[in-house]
C-alpha cells in the first residue's frame, strides 16, 4: 500500500464510507495514519474543516480506483479539491476504473433493466476528467488508459468484493429512483458480474468465463500543480 512504499510524515485516508474507514483502520493502519469521512466530490468549502486547513500543503495526492464514483456533475468540485489542496508543483495519481463501452450482454427478458443502464465510452470518461483537471489549472503530465485483469483467488472473495463494492450501481441512470431502484439494482447485480468476467475480446459473446479473474480499464491521470 502507499503508506508502506512512500516517505511521509502524515498520511491521510479519505473515504465516503465510514465502513471503509473502519476496516482500513483494523486492518492496515499504520501509526502515521489518520481517517477522514468525506465525500470528495462536494466543494472546497464544504470539506471536513481539517481538510481545508491543509490548502495548498499537500505534497503528493494518490486516488486508487475511486473517482469513478463520482458523477460527472461533480467532477469539478473533486478537480478543484485537487488543485487547492496540493502545495505549488507536486502532483497527483488517479487511476479511475472504467468498463468497456460495450452494453451487457442482455438477453431479451432483460430488455427492461437495459433502458436503465449508462455505460460512458473511454472518449467520454477520458475527455471529461482531462477537461475538469486542465479547468481547474492543473498541468495535466499524462493520461493513459490500459486493459487489466485481476484474479481473486476463490469464487466466494469475488462474490464478497462484488458486493461490497457494488460497482454496477454507478452506471445505473440517475431516472431509476425510489423501489423500483432497489428493483434494478437488484436485477442489474448477476448480469454485470458475469459481463466483468469477460474478456474485452469477448464482449458480446454468449460464452462465459469460468473462474474468478476479472476484466476492465484502467483510466491514469497524473497532474502537477
Amino acid at each position: 500500500m502507499a503508506a508502506d512504499t512512500i516517505p511521509h510524515k502524515r498520511y491521510i485516508a479519505l473515504d465516503v464510507d465510514p465502513k471503509m474507514l473502519e476496516f482500513h483502520a483494523v486492518d492496515y493502519h499504520r501509526n502515521s495514519m489518520e481517517y477522514v469521512q468525506q465525500d470528495f466530490g462536494v466543494p472546497f468549502e464544504k470539506l471536513d474543516s481539517s481538510l481545508q486547513k491543509l490548502e495548498g500543503q499537500i505534497d503528493f495526492l494518490f486516488s486508487n480506483m475511486t473517482l469513478h464514483w463520482i458523477p460527472p456533475a461533480s467532477r469539478g468540485n473533486a478537480a478543484n479539491n485537487i488543485a487547492k489542496l496540493l502545495r505549488p508543483g507536486c502532483v497527483a495519481y488517479l487511476n479511475i476504473i472504467h468498463l468497456s463501452e460495450q452494453v451487457l450482454d442482455y438477453s431479451d427478458d432483460d430488455a427492461e433493466i437495459k433502458k436503465y443502464f449508462r455505460v460512458h465510452s473511454r472518449d467520454e470518461q477520458m475527455f471529461g476528467w482531462k477537461e475538469e483537471l486542465c479547468r481547474q489549472g492543473l498541468t495535466l503530465l499524462e493520461a493513459i488508459c490500459e486493459k487489466k485483469k485481476y484474479a481473486y483467488k476463490t469464487e466466494q472473495e469475488f462474490r464478497m468484493t462484488s458486493k461490497l463494492s457494488r460497482t454496477w450501481e454507478v452506471y445505473c441512470s440517475d431516472q431509476v429512483v425510489g423501489s423500483d431502484r432497489v428493483r434494478v439494482m437488484a436485477s442489474l447485480e448477476e448480469p454485470f458480474l458475469r459481463y466483468y468476467r469477460l474478456p474485452h475480446d469477448q464482449k458480446g459473446n454468449k460464452q462465459l468465463s469460468e473462474g474468478t479473474t476479472i476484466y476492465y480499464e484502467l483510466m491514469t491521470f497524473v497532474v502537477r500543480r
